[in-house]
């Protein structure tokens, strides 16, 4: 037997199960999630919590420990199928959220970092998608076509400073466009618009003109299939999750974070009750339940510390350059 390649095929099925593992938790947290050693730890308490709870149940109501024994198996694995058939119907749909969030803050964050005539085409781009649209136009600053037959005028300005768009800038467009004839016209931003802008435009007249921002804008992208492709996506899914650091660094923090003090709480009280009601390892329970009141107390104590500083935020762009 080839010791040497077992071990690769078995490290590789490792690194396998860790990055599926984490992919989930991603898609359930938004974030690294709680590190696997952490997870297997809660799910070995939990288990063994609910077969004794699920064994003392049935005992105290048949005669036999063997009946009881058999239901508690029985019942914890549908119990157990239920919980990870719920979990995997939550991985899928928050999953497919998290995605979608990733797609249109890339492509935002893309078209925010466009030139003047790259925008301008990706915009030109946008339109010759758009169903029913013809004769399309590259007009001052605008683009002209027809859709379903009516003549339309297009607008658009790339808001790089996250400045709401300002009356003045609409007012000259409006002015422009009624002077070429137009009745009907579309202005699209990646930025917001001001309520001063959208009481401008309900006082117009003789024009219909329709604010779209940079949500709008998405939207419309999303519909058209112009945000970023599945593979594109994988590469952002990829670099977020690479972005939580090593296992054992997330273990070191994750022990003594402050919130899981309860939990620490909880295992201790679990090991005192086990000593009571099982006296052969009651030395070794009472050591357990030692153990985790001097944990709940440490990250107690770092509670009262205070939250250290945020951690500085990153670029999508920038995410897929390094």
């Amino acid at each position: 037997m080839d010791f040497n390649r077992f071990f690769i095929r078995l490290r590789g099925i490792y690194k396998k199960l860790r990055y599926t593992y984490r992919l989930n938790s991603f898609y359930l947290y938004n974030g690294p999630g709680p590190s696997i050693l952490g997870r297997f730890l809660n799910l070995i308490f939990s288990q063994v919590l609910l077969v004794l709870v699920t064994y003392i149940w049935f005992l105290s109501r048949l005669r036999g420990p063997r009946a009881a024994l058999l239901l508690t198996i029985v019942l914890t694995v549908l119990l157990n199928l239920a919980y990870w058939l719920k979990r995997k119907e939550q991985i899928r749909k928050k999953g497919a959220l998290r995605r979608r969030d990733l797609a249109r803050d890339y492509t935002l964050d893309r078209l925010i970092k466009m030139g003047s005539e790259e925008f301008k085409w990706q915009i030109l781009r946008l339109v010759l998608k758009i169903p029913g649209s013809s004769n399309i136009k590259v007009k001052d600053r605008y683009l002209e076509t027809r859709i379903k037959g009516r003549k339309i005028a297009i607008a658009y300005y790339n808001d790089r400073f996250s400045e709401d768009l300002s009356p003045k800038l609409l007012s000259s467009f409006v002015n422009k466009i009624k002077a070429a004839g137009y009745e009907e016209a579309i202005f699209l931003t990646t930025g917001l618009y001001s309520e001063k802008s959208r009481d401008y435009v309900n006082r117009i007249n003789r024009l219909k003109l329709r604010l779209l921002d940079k949500e709008d804008m998405l939207d419309l992208m999303e519909g058209l299939e112009m945000l970023a492709d599945e593979d594109l996506i994988d590469g952002l899914v990829k670099k977020r999750i690479e972005q939580a650091g090593p296992d054992f660094a997330r273990i070191r923090k994750e022990i003594l974070r402050p919130r899981r003090t309860r939990t620490y709480l909880g295992y201790a009280l679990f090991f005192t009750l086990a000593s009571l009601v099982i006296n052969s390892f009651k030395l070794y329970y009472l050591i357990f339940a030692g153990l985790f009141i001097l944990l709940a107390l440490v990250s107690w104590f770092r509670s009262r510390i205070g939250p250290r500083p945020a951690s500085k935020g990153f670029s999508l762009i920038d995410d897929l350059l390094v």
